[in-house]
């Protein structure tokens, strides 16, 4: 029995010779839970703390989920609140007075620097940004995309892509760039100018593939090209085709909670995906507007200001 955080690193002649289970990671709220049910009563009592009353503000739980054990389980939740508690029980052998309730404003000082950083929503006042949603080992995140374009330097105009896309995610890219010069002219009768463009993704040394930001891109570049900004608490995750049509992908729950974290109140979803929705916890449901789109004019409809 092997296990692995990422399926996509295990090589296709090992990976042929394995049956594989596909176990959900954690959500925040179970994590809390898990935190305050099982993890944070075993380590009172393995830092010699039971009795003393010792506990943690529900705020700092959080905080140490969402900024220092951003993972898919909680091997290391276990191992921050450890270390959190340890500096109680160092308070208490000093005689050094402490309080029993341990809060977030304290987490900088005990576990120092944040490995990762809080996620919100992106409130940009030019065209050409979008929120995109992806999956990584610590489960959903949202992932922000920037076009911009400028006059040619050569004969003919260049679309450059950066960010350390990989094939599957560059080749995504020129479809959706294609898609969206041909919505342009059909659907909205712009003439897309003829000038050199270019698209990042943040987290550039982070590398990226998989399906799954098409729509996103084909709306950067719709974005961009005519002008309107998209609005920003829109998140959005779905493939394009050539004919513009919103391709099912995977971890939509992950992927929609992730939106619901760093505050966004609108979701598209490809309408393919809608079978997956009742994997996300009921109370995310209710507080987000969840859309399913069939095509990327269901998206532009409403994305752009």
């Amino acid at each position: 029995i092997c296990t692995s955080n990422d399926e996509e690193n295990i090589l296709p002649t090992l990976h042929d010779r394995l049956e594989m289970i596909d176990f959900s990671g954690y959500i925040e709220d179970e994590k809390v839970q898990i935190a305050k049910r099982h993890l944070i009563p075993k380590q009172i009592v393995e830092n010699g703390l039971d009795g003393r009353g010792i506990d943690f503000d529900d705020g700092a739980i959080r905080m140490i989920i969402r900024l220092y054990a951003h993972e898919a389980g909680v091997r290391n939740l276990e191992r921050d609140l450890a270390t959190a508690l340890r500096s109680r029980a160092i308070a208490l052998a000093s005689c050094r007075p402490f309080a029993n309730i341990i809060v977030k404003e304290e987490l900088l000082e005990i576990l120092g620097v944040p490995r990762y950083e809080e996620i919100k929503t992106v409130d940009a006042d030019v065209p050409g940004v979008v929120t995109g949603l992806a999956v990584n080992f610590g489960g959903g995140t949202t992932m922000v995309l920037e076009a911009v374009q400028m006059k040619k330097v050569q004969e003919n105009a260049t679309l450059k892509i950066t960010g350390r896309l990989a094939e599957v995610m560059t080749e995504s890219a020129m479809v959706a760039y294609t898609c969206a010069k041909n919505y342009l002219k059909e659907k909205m009768n712009i003439e897309v100018p003829d000038m050199d463009r270019h698209i990042h993704f943040e987290r550039g040394k982070v590398p990226k593939d998989g399906p799954s930001a098409g729509c996103a891109m084909t709306l950067a570049f719709i974005s961009l090209i005519s002008g309107r900004k998209v609005r920003g608490d829109l998140a959005l995750t779905g493939e394009i085709d050539l004919l513009g049509r919103s391709m099912p992908v995977g971890g939509i729950k992950y992927k929609v909670l992730a939106a619901h974290r760093a505050g966004y109140k609108h979701v598209f979803i490809p309408a393919r995906n809608k079978k997956d929705l009742p994997e996300i916890p009921e109370e995310v449901r209710n507080d987000l507007n969840i859309m399913l789109a069939e095509k990327i004019g269901d998206i532009v409809d409403f994305a752009l200001i």
